[in-house]
């Protein structure tokens, strides 16, 4: 082996060793919390093994010890060992196939988050090892880095899999509720009624809604498009950001984009505020400021009608841009800042009135739209908590640490004095820290903090900044030598792997939902409708499954707009009194015939429990109101779609539960 694969296979071996440990330990972790619960059985196909993380170890130093014992030979000559095209189908079937595999064993206790690592990793390594053989050869650490992105994007497509089903039913807590909100754009076509459109989200659910013009009573059609707009708007957003760089070296364009595509899903970025990237970032002209303030404004716009964290993000994505790519003139900095000032305040403020005007012409009532400046505080989110395991702030810094190092390194390594100006140094800290902030703020609001979604701006901002610096797009403040330079593989390494880890975090299995037993279901709770239209008087409220109202599976019954379940869940974590006491007011007197609502646990969760206070506030709320005056009929869906009828009407009870017989 030449001495540049010898070094890289070194280094392999260090890192499988570390990782073999790390999944050692958690699998003898899992097998004492088993032995501490007798009576426990065992299923031997879902039992923690140790032995598979011993292998991977054992394995692992075997290569360490070969790579110090076989000395470096001379260059090779270029041999026809394989076609490099076989080289790359056999990588990357090894990866597909292991992909495969992952999400048709993900319920066995043995491939967690590190096993999955030590997983790819090793097929990682042996894809590395044939395109390094196969003629015009690959060096092994570029096709290894290669190899882990495309593993890592073809896993996060993967789980979207199992979300493109048929079944009528929600698929998560809050998922049918986001076809129910898009579906209020097309109300009159849908329901024949007019009503106020989304107050959360609203340009999400514009995206969304645009499904219904080709597929208005097709749930299926309607959650491929929504995986599309996930993976389409984050790949944009990814391409968009690499296309800003200009590199003339495609394989690492490539490897950027893939890079991006894992990044932003660390938090995850939602789609609707990658609209706002793509359009600053392709709309941003370095010579034009009139055309960069027309696109800031059109994505303000689109911010004002997303959420208010986002107002500033694209008049700062363009000052970002600014300061990263001009330098300051001899002109001073007060007319160097003209720009920024102006995209900023002419940015701000339209999405600020673009959000007013929303919420105006809406039909809600204008209060509802300030509803987080209301909301509980739960600061143990911060660190390591029973909701997110890692905790806000931890996890924060282990996404931005290595890319901020390595950026360092590479501004060191130039000359920092080259670089440094106290204006744009300071304004590019500001707005890192701003939305760094910011988010942390945000994810600490009872309903957050159970992932890093709420630091999706932030992800946007460091991954650009970032960037800018370690590829060389950067304007040096004053003119300095460029020095080549080639980054270790040790520092790349984290910056591949942590993005890779947050992807593997998430584990789903490819099954599919029991649509026969679905239709059952529906069958059912049409003819309890039917059956109580004429015994009871009053609406049906559907607090949770509206879609089959959307989609037209339920026939006969007049949507009633209030009391939707995420927005009513929005209410009692804004602990707005005035419209609870409205809703419990309305259960006192029975005005609903029939309540659809999903979960009717009456148990309270602890502190040592995720989500706990979330639980605790609905089933106050919520939950313990309605049941003060309904009773549950049926519990379909495995208890998640509960049917009730006021109290007191015990023939009409015994009428409905004959039905199921």
């Amino acid at each position: 082996m030449d001495i540049r694969s010898k070094n890289f296979w070194r280094w392999f071996g260090i890192l499988v060793i570390g990782l073999s440990a790390w999944y050692w330990y958690v699998q003898r972790t899992a097998l004492q919390a088993f032995a501490a619960q007798p009576g426990t059985p065992v299923v031997t196909t879902n039992f923690p093994s140790t032995s598979v993380a011993l292998a991977s170890f054992v394995l692992a130093v075997v290569l360490l010890i070969i790579t110090f014992v076989f000395k470096p030979g001379p260059e090779r000559a270029k041999q026809e060992w394989l076609p490099r095209m076989v080289a790359w189908g056999l990588a990357l079937a090894l990866l597909l196939g292991s992909i495969v595999y992952l999400f048709l064993t993900t319920k066995t206790v043995m491939w967690g988050v590190s096993g999955r690592m030590v997983l790819f990793v090793w097929i990682c390594g042996i894809g590395a090892w044939l395109l390094n053989k196969s003629r015009d050869p690959i060096q092994p650490a570029q096709g290894f880095i290669l190899l882990l992105l495309i593993a890592g994007c073809l896993y996060r497509v993967g789980l979207f899999v199992p979300e493109m089903q048929s079944t009528p039913f929600s698929m998560g807590w809050s998922e049918g509720s986001r076809y129910y909100n898009a579906s209020l754009y097309f109300a009159q076509n849908l329901y024949g009624s007019d009503f106020p459109l989304p107050v959360l989200h609203p340009s999400r659910y514009i995206m969304q809604a645009a499904a219904f013009l080709f597929a208005p009573q097709n749930i299926f059609v309607h959650r491929i498009w929504q995986v599309f707009l996930w993976l389409s708007m984050n790949f944009l957003g990814a391409y968009s950001v690499a296309r800003r760089f200009s590199l003339k070296n495609r394989p690492v364009t490539f490897a950027m984009i893939l890079w991006l595509f894992l990044f932003f899903f660390q938090g995850a970025v939602y789609y609707h505020l990658m609209v706002c990237v793509v359009l600053v970032i392709l709309g941003y002209r370095r010579d034009s400021f009139w055309r960069t303030l027309i696109f800031v404004v059109l994505a303000s716009v689109w911010a004002g009608l997303s959420r208010v964290n986002w107002y500033p993000v694209p008049a700062l994505l363009a000052v970002s841009i600014y300061l990263l790519e001009e330098r300051v003139e001899e002109r001073g900095w007060l007319n160097y800042l003209i720009k920024p000032a102006a995209w900023s305040i002419l940015g701000s403020t339209t999405a600020f009135f673009s959000n007013r005007i929303y919420a105006v012409f809406s039909g809600n009532d204008v209060t509802q739209f300030s509803s987080s400046f209301t909301s509980y505080m739960i600061w143990s989110r911060l660190l390591p908590n029973p909701t997110f395991p890692m905790g806000v702030i931890p996890a924060t810094l282990l996404v931005s640490l290595p890319l901020m190092i390595i950026s360092w390194v590479y501004i060191r390594h130039q000359g920092g004095k080259y670089y440094l100006h106290w204006v744009r140094t300071l304004g590019l800290a500001a707005i890192l820290a701003m939305f760094a902030l910011g988010g942390i703020v945000v994810s600490v609001k009872i309903g957050g903090g159970g992932d890093l979604h709420n630091l999706d701006a932030y992800l946007v901002f460091l991954a650009v900044i970032g960037l800018s610096l370690v590829f060389n797009r950067f304007t040096a403040q004053k003119p300095s030598i460029e020095r080549e330079f080639h980054m270790p593989l040790y520092w790349m390494i984290p910056v591949i792997l942590v993005p890779l880890f947050f992807t593997l975090q998430s584990g789903v299995s490819w099954t599919r939902k029991d649509v026969e037993l679905a239709s059952a279901d529906i069958q059912l709770i049409q003819e309890v409708l039917d059956l109580t239209s004429e015994e009871l008087p009053g609406p049906v409220l559907f607090i949770s499954e509206r879609q089959l109202l959307t989609f037209g599976e339920i026939q006969g019954t007049v949507l009633v707009p209030d009391y939707e379940k995420v927005f009513l869940m929005e209410m009692v974590m804004a602990n707005n009194e005035p419209y609870l006491s409205y809703f419990h007011e309305k259960l006192k007197q029975q005005e609903f015939s029939v309540i659809v609502v999903d979960s009717l646990s009456e148990l309270y969760k602890k502190p040592e429990d995720s989500f706990w206070v979330e639980n605790n506030k609905w089933l106050d709320k919520v939950v313990l109101p309605i049941l003060q005056t309904y009773e549950p009929v049926y519990m379909l869906q495995d208890r998640g779609v509960n049917l009730l009828i006021p109290r007191g009407h015990l023939d009409l009870y015994t009428q409905l539960l004959k039905l199921s017989e």
